[in-house]
């Protein structure tokens, strides 16, 4: 690739050139380039709420988070593991569950470069306690 590179210009490199491209030099002796990354947004928390619960299911809920970018989905933690990687939806099942056994749940959102936020409140859920 030749570029035709002017003293005392400014130039914007698109993603054609990479760190590694050889830009010969004829008439100057220094080429100063500086590369920028563009801030990732992180989306904001979620509020998570239970909204029913029975002897073996939970119903989580949660507030929709926002971000300047596309928020593309959720992910819901028990007990620090993952336990699902769901779209953007607000709702989720947690079926399977143990009676008496009492689980720790956390969501977070991502948005579409896959950034996460941070996590939500923490719900601590014990089925069949009621």
């Amino acid at each position: 690739m030749n570029l035709n590179i002017q003293a005392s210009t400014f130039y914007k490199l698109n993603r054609d050139i990479s760190v590694n491209s050889i830009i010969k030099l004829s008439k100057y002796k220094q080429l100063s380039i500086l590369f920028v990354q563009k801030k990732r947004n992180t989306p904001t928390a979620p509020i998570l709420s239970v909204k029913k619960t029975t002897d073996t299911t939970i119903d989580l809920y949660w507030t929709e988070a926002s971000d300047e970018e596309e928020i593309s989905g959720y992910k819901v933690y028990k007990d620090g593991i993952l336990e699902a990687t769901l779209g953007n939806v607000l709702l989720y099942k947690v079926t399977g569950v143990t009676v008496g056994i009492l689980h720790n749940y956390k969501v977070t959102a991502f948005n579409i470069n896959g950034t996460e936020s941070t996590p939500s409140n923490t719900l601590s859920i014990k089925t069949g306690s009621h």
